[in-house]
């Protein structure tokens, strides 16, 4: 069984005799407030993220929990947090997220993600 902890960028894998941590820290830029979504062949893929100063990123990775990889992606065409990621007929679908508009007067506010398609072929 392997979990994915966003916040301490590990992997964790549990076993009936041991626990091992796989540490991502290094691989990619994993936000704890990233898109998230497990696809059909058990890959984790992840979107976007607040950075340390608030500001959103575009970023996309694939984490392979069997092999213990990270495939970084193309970035995603709007910053973004949260939401999720489902897999539905070789694309990919971004729904429920954040992300951040920019005033006139230079404020931002979050408001709704768009709705967003990636192609579902993994290919890069």
């Amino acid at each position: 069984f392997k979990v994915l902890d966003r916040v301490s960028k590990f992997l964790i894998t549990l076993n009936p005799n041991e626990i091992q941590r796989t540490n991502f820290k290094e691989k990619a830029k994993i936000k704890q407030d990233s898109g998230i979504g497990l696809l059909l062949n058990s890959q984790i893929f992840l979107i976007g993220g607040s950075r340390k100063s608030g500001a959103l990123t575009s970023k996309a990775f694939l984490i392979d929990p069997l092999f213990e990889t990270v495939k970084v992606f193309p970035d995603v065409p709007v910053s973004v947090k949260k939401g999720t990621i489902l897999e539905f007929e070789n694309w990919l679908y971004y729904i429920g997220g954040v992300s951040r508009l920019t005033k006139p007067n230079n404020d931002s506010i979050d408001c709704p993600a768009p709705f967003m398609r990636i192609n579902g072929t993994l290919e890069t």
